[in-house]
């Protein structure tokens, strides 16, 4: 019991002691500190919102079926392809 008294008292006792004047450099760490945590915060959200912004099409396509392409149930051979786009543009031509 005595042990405890004594730590106790011991704790109590540096709690209580002076504080020293702040020096410049304490000061300005202190400052550093703090602006460095609000602007921390602050590059957080601008993070978090611009993650969002990007990827707000792909949350988009996982939400809504309406904005997946559907498969086709056709696929055109090269040829046939070919074929066709000179049917429908017959002034161009193939440049590779």
């Amino acid at each position: 019991m005595q042990g405890l008294q004594h730590y106790f008292r011991a704790r109590t006792d540096t709690l209580r002691a002076p504080r020293k004047s702040l020096s410049v450099q304490y000061t300005a760490f202190l400052i550093h500190s703090f602006v460095g945590l609000k602007l921390s915060l602050l590059f957080t959200v601008v993070l978090l919102s611009g993650a969002l912004a990007v990827l707000a099409l792909e949350i988009d396509w996982l939400l809504y079926s309406e904005f997946r392409a559907s498969s086709g149930e056709v696929r055109l051979g090269a040829g046939e392809l070919l074929d066709r786009l000179q049917a429908a543009y017959p002034e161009f031509g193939l440049s590779f």
